[in-house]
């Protein structure tokens, strides 16, 4: 069998999940290894039977060559040593039972081959197994020779030469292969004590590493433990620190809560100073009002008295919002009923020019002071005309939409607002109007049309206000007030906020 053969074999056999570990991986390559050289022994012994005409033995090395090949393949699909080595140690077994008894059972001259299942199981499966052999050798050699004893025997067939012939090759093929099997063990002794000694040498260096990963360890030790003290000081002046800043935020926390019940106090201050819608509604045919402050506090306010023979119905828009835009509202609201309820004024633009004058001198803004307040309001004023239904309006920077069948028109306010810096002497206009049933009255502050959103992130703009409101003035007022309340918040969407304060009055006379 040539040498790439025989490698080519041996590595074949070897079983795929010993692959992954060297040690086993050469221990199953070992034990292939003996086998064929034993394989290639028995072959030998295959023309010596013939010479011989030991017929029956011939033919039994010849099955138990195959059958040595079948039990490599199924050590190669089972993976099992020890099934394996028994395998071998049973063909070996049979081999020299048959060889004896056709040579003459206990005067056979290969008497002593019955040694060599029990050597084959002793290095294949391990001592228990080889003992096991061992006995059965033995044993076998105790029957022949009772069967001799009691002259049972068995007749040789071979003559006097080819017997001492037999015996020499047998014996000489048994030897080599003891050798074979004793060297074979020797040098499996020699790898593994190799092996010991690689892992021992190993070992120290592994050791000696250790021991300087261990001293460069302690030094390590020894600046995380410096480090250490210095971050225990640092983390003492962090816990001072923290102390310092949880006291600050609690005061800070109890400041902002104070504020804020303080804010929430003044909004209900600011609602009980709006008109009560339930208490409104009946003076109209139909209203709404949309009100939503940006904040807590709304810089946007309305306002409505019925006196005498009129009815009043305004929308403000004070400077600002929130606390500054609140505190507008009850400086508007106050002048209001100063104005109308006391004062008795009520034509529209005389309101509108008494409460420029009010406003100039509440706020002293013909005075120089360390600061000036710009402060004023953009403001629209409805009177009604209870008998006749006729409204007048008159209006400072916001205008008045009227809605019916014929569409929208937009009557727009003086140019300039209420109050500030310059002292001015304004001017308004008052705008007559004869109402029908179907006509539809809208004021508003600019927080609506100002609102940024939709997909260009945009304001709505007052053209889109008047398109809206041309579609839904036929509704229910109760009814367009959800719907313009819906409209902001899909214009606005989730990412915008909400510009200014919103305040939008709409009624049917």
């Amino acid at each position: 069998m040539p040498i790439k053969t025989f490698r080519k074999l041996k590595s074949y056999f070897v079983p795929t999940n010993y692959q992954s570990d060297i040690s086993v991986f050469k221990k199953a390559e070992n034990v292939i290894e003996a086998t064929l050289v034993g394989i290639i022994f028995l072959t030998v012994l295959i023309p010596l039977n013939f010479a011989l005409d030991l017929q029956i033995s011939a033919w039994t090395v010849i099955g138990i060559i195959a059958l040595l090949f079948v039990s490599l393949y199924l050590f190669k699909r089972t993976t099992s040593l020890v099934l394996f080595g028994s395998a071998i140690s049973l063909s070996i077994y049979s081999i020299v039972l048959v060889g004896n008894i056709e040579t003459g059972g206990i005067k056979s001259p290969a008497i002593a081959s019955f040694l060599l299942p029990g050597i084959i199981a002793f290095l294949y499966s391990g001592r228990k197994i080889g003992i096991f052999w061992m006995l059965i050798g033995i044993l076998s050699v105790c029957v022949l020779g009772f069967l001799e004893l009691f002259n049972k025997g068995f007749v040789t067939k071979l003559n006097g030469y080819q017997s001492t012939l037999f015996s020499i090759f047998t014996n000489s093929l048994l030897s080599l292969f003891l050798m074979y099997i004793v060297r074979f063990y020797v040098m499996v002794l020699k790898s593994i004590s190799r092996r010991n000694v690689l892992k021992t040498e190993k070992m120290e260096r592994y050791n000696q590493v250790l021991s300087e990963q261990q001293t460069e360890i302690e030094g390590k030790n020894k600046e995380l433990l410096n480090l250490y003290e210095q971050f225990n000081k640092q983390n003492q002046d962090l816990i001072l620190q923290k102390e310092l800043l949880q006291t600050q935020n609690d005061e800070l926390t109890r400041a902002y809560e104070e504020l804020i019940d303080s804010i929430y106090y003044t909004k209900r201050i600011q609602m009980a100073l709006l008109p009560q819608i339930e208490l409104v509604k009946p003076h109209f045919a139909d209203l709404m009002v949309l009100y939503k402050p940006k904040e807590i506090l709304s810089g946007d306010f309305y306002w409505f008295t019925s006196i005498n023979e009129y009815l009043f119905l305004i929308v403000a828009d004070c400077t600002g919002h929130g606390i500054p835009g609140a505190f507008m509202t009850v400086i508007g609201n106050d002048l209001l009923n100063h104005i109308i309820k006391e004062d008795k004024v009520f034509s529209p633009k005389q309101i509108l020019k008494f409460l420029d004058k009010e406003l100039y001198k509440t706020l002293q803004q013909d005075k120089e002071k360390p600061y000036n307040v710009t402060d004023g309001m953009d403001i629209a004023i409805c009177r009604i005309d209870k008998t006749t239904k006729e409204l007048c309006f008159a209006g400072a920077k916001r205008p008045l939409f009227v809605v019916n069948k014929q569409g929208v028109q937009e009557i727009k306010g003086s140019r300039m607002g209420i109050g500030g810096l310059a002292n001015l002497e304004r001017d308004f206009e008052e705008v007559f109007i004869k109402t029908t049933s179907e006509d539809v009255f809208y004021m508003s502050s600019d927080g609506f049309t100002d609102q940024f959103g939709g997909e260009n992130d945009s304001k709505f703009l007052t053209t889109h206000f008047k398109e809206k409101l041309v579609q839904f003035y036929a509704k229910p007022l109760e009814y367009q007030k959800l719907y313009l309340d819906e409209l902001h918040e899909t214009w606005k969407g989730f990412i915008n906020e909400q510009t200014d304060d919103i305040l939008v009055v709409g009624f049917k006379v």
